[in-house]
């Protein structure tokens, strides 16, 4: 049995995708201090007593972020080894 996104749905996954590219180049040009944003974010939901829903989406989102990054970071390793192939 295959479930259907509604389309809410995906347009707030696209919208967490968004965030989580935003965070990961800022984070990755040097420009926020992504433990300081995180944290502050966290205490900051702590006190909103948010739903566990959100909670769990903003999870993810923060993991898309580190996805992200470690791609980077492996493709500039790969790009640095093997300069001839990029």
């Amino acid at each position: 049995m295959e479930l259907e996104t509604t389309v809410l749905e995906e347009r707030l996954g696209a919208q967490r995708t968004l965030m989580a590219m935003l965070i990961a180049h800022l984070q990755d040009g040097g420009l926020i201090n992504r433990s300081v944003l995180e944290g502050d974010y966290w205490k900051v939901q702590e006190r909103a007593l948010s739903p566990d829903h959100a909670h769990h989406d903003m999870i993810v989102l923060f993991s898309q972020v580190d996805l992200m990054l470690e791609g980077w970071d492996r493709q500039r390793r790969e790009n640095e080894e093997h300069p001839d192939q990029s």
